[in-house]
């Protein structure tokens, strides 16, 4: 804001702490005799704010239905949905004068009533926005309102600190991905909801899946599972239930009494699962919870890691956390703690910019290792050919993989510390050289798994059935990237 950026967005994953962060800012603010707002789009938000802020000791109002407003304190915690009618719609109120907006969930603020609010009734004043994903539902950037990014730190370094707890994930089943990939609403960037939830509402088989495995894999856990419409989540409640694990559904047209109801036997462990559609993607705070069963498939990167950044926070007594995927989004998606190279431009992609950065490293890759000729002994670079004998290194070609296993599989083991992450690229060194793959592999794979470069490698290790297997995970990912309407057998 000093550089002049009246609209920054502020980056911060899932369990990162934005209420902390926005509190201390607004404290900061009021102390210095400025006023501020911080809009947010749910009840729950608005609640845990004024919390935070009442701790803080911080003189705020609230501005939200069913509750008596101050117009006096000099910070206003406002429901965006309330201050939009009453102020902008209705007019039976007058908007507060501040010098700071601060938006939550800010990969929404290109919404109708974020973006009237900002530009037309606060033009001057400062905006933050905070949120673990800076993009749109399409994967696309939010430079229609901010002129910066700031990026906080990564799910790896919250891990290791010990704010996070890391994350195990299985993959036991999934849906007919041909299916899905024919309602794809292109303009969204994501399936169509109607068509999707009656797909998955007719599918006991997905249904059952989802019970079996949580028996078999998080049944000394606490759940949330993300089910595809409120019938799906309804049905799947009602399935947990005739198991013998108490399960409750929760929804947008849930009575507030009741969802308060079913929140306190969560908390207390009286309910193990709780189903829900939509409702507990954003602004829901249990750390007690351990698992999250992904019911829902999704193409959304912010989606995907809205839902799986649920169950994150460490609690006591709190190891860590499994992601049961039952929709395909981590191999669609990847890992939640992978980095990602997020950016407020909104002319491509981040799946696209991911694509083309691989490209760019791979290319450098090649321009930059040296080669040395098996028919002459030329070393040489930045060329395929010897300039010395015209000879070329052969392109080697993987054996491609047209099954992916049905058996539960654990696909990714808690994070690795650095020594562990320099034997696995040791040991992918050894793979490349005994199975004669094309130069670089170990450096691809190694950033493809880890997302940072690879470090000076010791030796060229021994290479093992784990090495084995990511190549085949590789393989897998890069087939379905360029035919993603293809169906593995027994997928």
């Amino acid at each position: 804001m000093k550089n002049g950026n009246r609209r920054v967005l502020l980056q911060l994953p899932t369990g990162g702490g934005k209420t902390l962060v926005a509190s201390e800012i607004l404290k900061q603010t009021s102390d210095n005799g400025y006023t501020s707002i911080f809009l947010a789009d749910r009840r729950k938000l608005i609640d845990q704010t004024g919390e935070k802020l009442g701790s803080y000791g911080v003189d705020h109002g609230i501005i939200m239905a069913g509750r008596e407003p101050d117009f006096h304190a000099p910070v206003q915690v406002a429901s965006i949905q309330t201050l939009y009618s009453r102020a902008i719609k209705r007019e039976v109120m007058k908007l507060p004068e501040v010098q700071l907006v601060v938006i939550d969930e800010a990969h929404k603020s290109l919404g109708t009533q974020y973006a009237e609010l900002v530009h037309e009734h606060y033009p001057d004043a400062f905006v933050l926005g905070l949120t673990a994903t800076p993009v749109r539902t399409d994967g696309r950037g939010l430079s229609e309102m901010y002129d910066d990014l700031v990026l906080g730190p990564s799910v790896n370094s919250l891990v290791d600190e010990g704010f996070l707890v890391p994350m195990r994930y299985y993959a036991p089943s999934k849906p007919d991905m041909a299916y899905l990939n024919s309602i794809l609403d292109k303009r969204k960037g994501d399936y169509n909801e109607a068509k999707l939830g009656k797909y998955m509402e007719q599918n006991d088989v997905l249904i059952g899946d989802v019970v079996d495995h949580y028996k078999r894999l998080a049944h000394d856990r606490q759940a949330v599972v993300f089910a595809s419409s409120v019938r799906h989540s309804m049905y799947l409640a009602e399935a947990f239930n005739k198991a013998g694990i108490p399960a409750e559904h929760i929804d947008g047209e849930t009575f507030h009494h009741e969802r308060q109801r079913i929140y306190e036997d969560v908390h207390s462990g009286k309910t193990r699962v709780l189903t829900n559609c939509a409702v507990l993607i954003e602004g829901w705070d249990e750390p007690q919870i351990s698992a999250a069963i992904l019911a829902r498939p999704t193409k959304s990167i912010s989606t995907f890691l809205q839902m799986a950044g649920r169950v994150l926070r460490p609690f006591p007594g709190k190891k860590d956390a499994i992601l049961i995927d039952h929709s395909g989004a981590v191999q669609e998606l990847g890992f939640v703690h992978e980095d990602r190279p997020w950016s407020l431009d909104a002319s491509e992609t981040i799946d696209e910019r991911e694509d083309r950065l691989s490209a760019q490293q791979d290319k450098e890759d090649e321009d930059n290792d040296r080669i040395t000729c098996e028919a002459c002994g030329t070393v040489y670079e930045g060329r395929r050919k010897c300039p010395e004998c015209g000879w070329e290194p052969p392109k080697k070609k993987p054996k491609p993989v047209d099954v992916l296993q049905a058996e539960l599989e654990e696909i990714l083991a808690v994070e690795q510390k650095k020594e562990e992450k320099l034997d696995w690229f040791e040991r992918a060194l050894g793979f490349e050289r005994i199975k004669r793959m094309e130069k670089g592999w170990a450096k691809k794979a190694y950033r493809l798994k880890f997302k940072e470069e690879p470090p000076k490698p010791r030796k060229v290790g021994i290479p093992d059935k784990e090495i084995e297997n990511w190549n085949t995970h590789m393989l897998i990912k890069e087939r379905y990237k360029r035919n993603p309407k293809r169906r593995f057998k027994n997928g």
